[in-house]
């Protein structure tokens, strides 16, 4: 017979279990191989015939056969969680809690078994697919290990954080299940566009920052204010570099958008947009320090960070966005000669 000991023992395992299931996730490529061969010796209680990630015909990986299996078992581990939860509130029987834990734990071996059957590979051009369930595993795992050590008992407990309320871990898990299958990209292409709408994001901050720098700079002081006369906040900033870092920013989400709905969307393109983004981030930045000069320098240096991401996006468009295309980069290249009138 089960009893309240052997369950907090048990339950201490699983969470030391688990947490080194959230370390392994993390590792490098080099440890994968090791990290799989320890999680083929788990015991899991599977009997699908639909545990693998690949297609047995042709050993080829089916990403929106995956995307389906973690969306199945977010409603899975909502409901595990659920009767875990009830299992273990006081009073507890240890059986009925014992058998909900190794429920629980079924359903998250499952998980992290999915997730490492997606090809680790640069090859396979899933980098940024993989990545997005990484992180979904990864916020499975923590969730699921705060809300099974809220229920150790003193002696058993990891550390701090195992004294969180299984109310407010319960609910914690049950928030990830429910967001997670919205945010589960079916393929790459898909990964690459979710990554690719929060680029934008950022760009459209930096086009506000920057047109904001150029809308209040004085053309006579080249002094941004924040408007109160008492205040210290006034920088010197020349009225040109900002209309022209306004113009270099603008065509950039302008370039952006255009490649979000014409090409498709791939792992370079993401190196290359988010490099970009970093660099459009410094530019605006230096417009504050730099002279002329030495501002017109650093946007030609800018733009040769964004002619890469032009040229993969011609790669893969057709002969009307190719012109658009180079259309874009001599626009650029305008940029920082460009007068305006006073």
């Amino acid at each position: 017979m089960t009893t309240e000991k052997h369950f907090q023992q048990k339950l201490q395992q699983t969470c030391k279990l688990l947490s080194g299931s959230l370390d392994d996730l993390h590792k490098t490529s080099d440890d994968l191989a090791q990290v799989q061969q320890s999680l083929a010796q788990c015991s899991v209680n599977d009997t699908s015939s639909k545990g693998s990630g690949k297609d047995s015909a042709n050993d080829a990986f089916d990403s929106p056969g995956l995307q389906e299996k973690m969306k199945n078992l977010c409603l899975v581990l909502s409901h595990d969680a659920t009767k875990f939860t009830l299992a273990c509130k006081p009073p507890r029987k240890p059986q009925d809690a014992t058998k909900m834990l190794e429920d629980i734990n079924n359903t998250l071996l499952r998980t992290i078994g999915f997730f490492y059957d997606i090809p680790a590979s640069a090859a396979t051009g899933l980098k940024t697919y993989r990545k997005a369930y990484r992180m979904f595993v990864d916020s499975v795992l923590r969730s699921s290990i705060s809300l099974l050590a809220s229920f150790l008992d003193n002696e058993h407990q990891l550390d701090a954080s195992s004294s969180n309320s299984f109310m407010m871990s319960t609910a914690a898990l049950w928030e990830v299940c429910k967001m997670a299958p919205a945010q589960l990209p079916r393929d790459n292409a898909q990964a690459v566009a979710l990554e690719w709408k929060q680029l934008l994001e950022t760009l459209a901050d930096a086009k506000n920052e920057a047109d904001e720098m150029s809308e209040t700079t004085d053309r006579d002081s080249g002094v941004i204010s924040d408007g109160d006369e008492d205040s210290d906040f006034d920088i010197e900033v020349d009225p040109v570099i900002a209309k022209r870092c306004a113009l270099l920013v603008a065509l950039t989400r302008l370039l952006f958008q255009k490649i979000q709905k014409r090409c498709t969307m791939t792992d370079e393109l993401l190196a290359h947009g988010k490099h970009i983004v970093e660099e459009t981030d410094v530019l605006v930045s230096r417009a504050y320090d730099l002279e002329v000069d030495e501002m017109t320098a650093a946007m030609n240096e800018y733009i040769d960070t964004v002619r890469p991401l032009v040229n993969v996006a011609q790669q893969d468009a057709d002969k009307e966005n190719q012109a658009w295309f180079t259309m874009c980069l001599t626009k650029y290249e305008e940029i920082p000669t460009k007068t305006f009138d006073t």
